[in-house]
């Protein structure tokens, strides 16, 4: 590889469940215990506010067979998300399908069959992350790519020679069906998982693919090549993909890399809007670590769209989240602070997911920007945040070009009028079912807000998320509409 300017050592260790079930769902016991009946919806789903299906129950068994799940796996998932199951939930069963389903369920839950105890193991491991000035080298040596079709399109020189899989994937194709894809062709090349997978793309790819290799147990490394991956997706060890009609990143599971290989390069022909997407994860770090410097620094290099002044900026970006993930790698505890802005951004990516497709559909990165905007007004009022201190961070936000102007963002969730009761209602629909959530009460969500810059407001010293009721969401709406109305965006897509 290339001559490494900054090597960041990430060591972790994992308990498989991350959670420790604080009660048991017993599925037994349960109308929704019974798998695999005639597709459409399921009776569990009736009444739920969520009827509708992932994708044709007539497909399960074709996908399941394909990702070596038992038979009606997928037909669990769909009744674990309409019973509102939350992550701190455990799911009782001497059904093989409900026990694989719980180990990807919002990336894994405790499980265990009756009158046993749960099942689970405690893994650790190291990887480096290499921050290069240079091109990593990604001369293929019996190893299995997968690639982001726009790089392969933009850099064709940089296409491996070897067994190689180009896919051009979108919030639409972030699915189960994308990762039983890439096993197929892993399997066909006859990489089994004794040997390294390495994708070379963005944030989105890296989540498919990961998940791939979780589902095989293959070894992977990363090549970032967007500045949303470079910073936050190749870090935390985080899979998973969406499962709609349910939201965003629903099914996963925790699996870390063996290697990191960032180079800033590949930013040089990443579109505008992409740069921006990847700055608003930046910015996120840098108000949570405090360091309002860096904010500003971070600021005026993304709205000059000045992808070298973000070189330098990236390891301190990229070390803030190494020491988090470290102390927390399964999200327990501290790790939760990442989903700062995320609570409202999954809402929004899933509501414009089901309106609009195409380069219209609202970017992960757009929405978290859009998000963050929004946990700092909460925060204002429920968190504690002081108000000089909230405009500070809101005119940082505006400086960046990082949030999406409201006329824009109309078009992106296909809606005439924002502030319509039915968009509001959407929203906090997918905001009951967020994943971090970990109860089942779809009257309150849990927040992610801030006391100060780099102080994140805990309930009590092991809680770091705020569960508010679900109609904060229209009390600070019409001001959030209000701000975005006053952050001019660049529109270079």
């Amino acid at each position: 590889m290339a001559v490494t300017e900054h090597l960041l050592s990430v060591d972790w260790q994992l308990r498989q469940p991350p959670l420790l079930a604080r009660a048991w769902h017993s599925w037994e016991d349960s109308a929704a215990a019974h798998v695999g009946y005639a597709a459409g919806a399921s009776p569990a789903l009736a009444g739920s506010g969520l009827e509708g299906s992932s994708s044709d129950p007539e497909a399960d068994p074709e996908v399941e067979a394909r990702l070596g799940w038992p038979d009606g796996t997928l037909e669990v998932l769909r009744q674990a998300f309409a019973l509102r199951l939350g992550r701190a939930s455990g799911w009782e069963s001497s059904s093989d399908s409900v026990l694989a389903a719980a180990g990807v369920f919002r990336r894994g839950v405790a499980a265990r069959r009756p009158n046993s105890e749960v099942a689970s193991v405690n893994e650790h491991g190291n990887y480096q992350i290499q921050i290069s000035s240079q091109q990593p080298d990604l001369t293929p040596i019996g190893v299995f790519t997968i690639m982001d079709g726009n790089v392969a399109r933009h850099w064709p020189a940089c296409v491996p020679s070897g067994q190689t899989l180009v896919l051009t994937l979108d919030e639409h194709s972030k699915t189960l069906e994308s990762v039983a894809l890439i096993i197929s062709a892993a399997k066909a090349g006859g990489f089994s998982k004794a040997k390294l997978w390495r994708v070379i793309g963005g944030g989105l790819l890296t989540d498919v693919a990961a998940f791939a290799a979780a589902v095989v147990g293959a070894q992977i490394e990363f090549v970032p090549t967007t500045l949303l991956a470079m910073a936050d997706a190749c870090v935390g060890g985080k899979t998973g993909v969406n499962f709609a009609p349910y939201g965003k990143n629903q099914i996963g599971r925790f699996y870390f890399p063996s290697a990191v290989h960032v180079w800033a390069g590949w930013l040089a022909t990443l579109p505008p809007r992409e740069i921006l997407a990847g700055g608003a994860e930046c910015l996120k770090h840098a108000f949570l670590s405090g360091d309002l410097v860096l904010a500003r620094n971070l600021a005026q290099a993304l709205a000059r769209q000045d992808w070298q002044a973000l070189t330098p900026l990236l390891p301190a970006i990229i070390r803030f989240k190494v020491e988090v993930v470290q102390e927390d790698p399964g999200e327990s505890g501290r790790r939760a602070i990442l989903n700062f802005g995320h609570t409202l951004a999954h809402a929004l990516e899933s509501l414009s997911q089901g309106r609009v497709s195409g380069e219209l559909t609202l970017n992960h990165g757009e929405a978290v920007g859009l998000g963050i905007v929004f946990a700092l007004l909460l925060s204002r009022r429920f968190g504690g945040l002081a108000e000089a201190d909230t405009q500070e961070l809101l005119n940082i936000l505006r400086e960046s070009g990082c949030v999406v102007s409201e006329e824009n963002l109309r078009q992106r969730l296909g809606v005439a009028d924002l502030a319509d009761a039915t968009v509001l209602s959407e929203l906090k629909k997918f905001i009951a079912n967020d994943k971090k959530n970990l109860g089942g009460d779809v009257t309150v969500a849990d927040w992610i807000l801030l006391q100060a810059p780099g102080q994140v407001k805990c309930p009590s010293p092991d809680h770091w998320t705020v569960p508010l009721p679900l109609n904060v969401v229209d009390l600070v709406w019409p001001e959030f509409l209000r701000v975005i109305c006053t952050s001019p965006r660049l529109e270079n897509d």
